[in-house]
């Protein structure tokens, strides 16, 4: 039911998804991926500036400061990035 949910309520009251400023879809924090600048155009890109991490064990948990949110989007990564660092997210449906 995560991972597929099948709406958006679902989507952001039980999988933590947010819903961006240019659209009314909800978006899955654990999809989001961070892409090299420039290596496609394929699926949702944007830029984001990384915010906070938190180490969650196997991964790190980042929020990032992005017009197209209200807040900071969260996304998930085994790479660690540093507070101001830009990168470009694309999202995987």
């Amino acid at each position: 039911m995560y991972a597929e949910p099948p709406n958006d309520f679902v989507a952001e009251c039980l999988a933590g998804g947010q819903v961006l400023a240019t659209g009314g879809r909800a978006y899955l924090p654990r999809r989001w991926r961070v892409m090299a600048a420039g290596s496609g155009t394929e699926g949702t890109r944007i830029a984001a500036k990384v915010e906070a991490r938190i180490f969650r064990g196997n991964e790190y948990e980042y929020f990032a400061a992005t017009p197209v949110v209200a807040g900071s989007l969260r996304f998930f990564t085994e790479m660690k990035l540093e507070a101001g660092e830009a990168v470009e997210l694309s999202y995987r449906d």
